[in-house]
């Protein structure tokens, strides 16, 4: 029986919002700089490796102290270098910002340099107004241009040549090369979706589910299910998801529940600042950035979002793990480490806590496919309403 997986999602997020909001950038960085960022990455993913996790995953994020992992594919190419045996995700590669068949090109030639890893690639089609803008890619058209990609890609990755003729793309037949060595390569791809319709549509088009928002384990499970039904009767069997939860893990529980309601009011302040820029825009700016923080954090309900993740002792998040993978079926519980205002050392000290006292125990969870997941089960049409 196949059994639980895990890894880490290294995201390196700039402390500058302040130089970054009131267009001050000129004055110097007080911060740690990019470049330091950009090489603990590189740290942490080798001690991941190390200490037993079976992945390691990047997101993509452009033109903001939010966004400087650019490449994800980039990054796991250059990774295969420095690690021996890790695995490598992306969480996500953001498909409208790209051309398709750029993205199976970078699939295949990671996969031809690094044959012995799997992958588990996550794609989506952002969120963020802003980076579409400075990537000059039309907003409005990124439902076309994510659908249009998947198929691309899968055609790509399975067909020794193709052609396409799409509302956004148009590709004469060409063969992709080079060939990939996993003849399995493109179903890899999961899709990382909060909304009903990008989970219908990553569904009708045979992929796997990545999920790493903040819904309960209900709802999650509940989006499992959309997107298997879609699989289902698109001629697909039934998959499990792969989750991303945040993760704490410290000696002690008051310890790592008084961090992690610290960090989860500095995560939330990040994702307001990345994704309802508009905020900013709403505030009184001659108040200034510090004051625009304590307005955005005065009424966040941070134990209902630190109780969706894992934190608390070894013992209590292994605890939480084997919840979350008996309550959602998952199949990879892959843990960002990076979030929030958690500092490089403590994202080391909390991975490297988890694995020595859990990850012996972690391994050893079974993922059966959950019977809600069955071919009968997915087969019955949910009532309406």
């Amino acid at each position: 029986m196949q059994k639980l997986e895990t890894g880490v999602v290294v995201h390196p997020i700039a402390e500058d919002w302040d130089r970054y909001f009131e267009k001050d950038l000129g004055r110097g960085n007080p911060y740690r700089s990019d470049a330091e960022l950009i090489k603990e990455i590189v740290w942490l993913a080798q001690t991941a490796e190390h200490f037993g996790y079976d992945f390691i995953f990047a997101p993509e994020h452009h033109v903001s102290p939010y966004g400087l992992m650019t490449n994800p594919l980039q990054l796991m190419t250059y990774l295969a270098g420095r690690t021996r045996k890790i695995n490598f995700g992306t969480s996500i590669v953001v498909l409208p910002w790209h051309h398709p068949l750029r993205v199976a090109e970078e699939l295949s030639l990671l996969n031809n340099f690094a044959p012995d890893r799997r992958m588990l690639i996550g794609v989506g089609r952002g969120v963020a107004p802003f980076e579409y803008e400075a990537l000059g890619v039309p907003y409005g058209d990124r439902r076309a241009r994510m659908d249009e990609s998947v198929d691309i890609i899968r055609l790509a990755l399975t067909r020794e040549s193709f052609s396409y003729n799409g509302e956004v793309f148009t590709i004469p037949e060409v063969t992709l090369r080079p060939r990939p060595v996993s003849p399995d390569l493109a179903d890899c791809l999961l899709v990382a979706a909060t909304s009903d319709e990008t989970l219908v549509e990553g569904g009708r088009r045979g992929l796997g589910m990545m999920y790493s928002g903040q819904k309960s384990t209900g709802l999650t499970r509940a989006d499992v299910q959309l997107l298997n039904r879609e699989r289902v009767a698109a001629g697909y069997a039934p998959t499990q998801p792969v989750l991303h939860p945040w993760l704490f893990c410290a000696r002690s529980e008051q310890e790592a529940h008084e961090r992690v309601l610290a960090a989860s009011a500095s995560l939330l302040l990040d994702l307001t600042n990345n994704y309802d820029q508009g905020s900013w825009d709403k505030f009184d700016r001659s108040l200034g950035y510090q004051n625009f923080v304590k307005a955005m954090t005065a009424d966040l309900s941070l134990d209902r979002y630190a109780n969706m993740q894992v934190w608390g002792t070894p013992e209590m998040c292994l605890e939480r793990v084997r919840a979350l993978q008996e309550e959602t079926g998952a199949r990879n519980i892959s843990f960002q480490v990076q979030w929030g205002d958690i500092s490089h050392d403590e994202a080391l000290s909390s991975l490297t806590l988890f694995a020595q006292e859990c990850m012996e125990s972690m391994h050893s969870i079974s993922t059966p496919m959950p019977s809600w997941l069955s071919l009968d089960e997915l087969s019955v049409v949910p009532a309406a309403g």
